[in-house]
């Protein structure tokens, strides 16, 4: 079985498509490349813009890989480091400055839970907060919500 330059292009692309679920984060980039360069190289060939020849569709896969990893690499970067937000600005979030009533005790070196809007949340002691320990029974203030976290403190102080 004799394949054509522009079939095994196109099964080197798959390939590499094929492999970038398990690919680690810089390897991901040139796999990437790679793959869209061999797509590339294939088409080209096939549309008869490059000739029938391997050193020069090797070339061509070769600068077409390195021009896309450079084009590539900045915005892959950014998106697999996307700046995570660990507490929301007090303007966003919803829940910023609502009362609600503690049912356990809490205090700034340990956390404890609160029902709140239907959902059981961590519940800690605002960084800011005056005190080091309140009451449960006590009226609390959201000063701060993050997924799954409130951070309260004692309101008007």
């Amino acid at each position: 079985m004799d394949l054509s330059i522009t079939t095994w292009f196109i099964l080197l692309g798959i390939v590499c498509v094929m492999l970038l679920p398990f690919a680690v984060p810089g390897v991901l980039e040139a796999l990437l490349s790679l793959g869209i360069a061999s797509f590339l190289a294939a088409a080209l060939l096939a549309l008869g813009v490059l000739p029938d020849a391997w050193p020069a569709m090797l070339s061509a896969l070769a600068i077409s890989t390195l021009l896309l990893a450079l084009l590539l690499w900045k915005p892959l970067r950014k998106l697999q480091h996307g700046k995570q937000k660990q507490q929301e600005k007090n303007d966003i979030s919803d829940f910023v400055g609502t009362r609600l009533t503690l049912t356990e005790a809490a205090s700034k070196t340990s956390s404890s839970t609160v029902q709140f809007s239907g959902v059981s949340w961590q519940l800690k002691l605002a960084p800011d907060c005056p005190v080091d320990f309140i009451a449960a029974g006590t009226e609390v203030q959201i000063s701060s919500a993050t997924v799954g976290v409130l951070l309260v403190t004692v309101p008007g102080q």
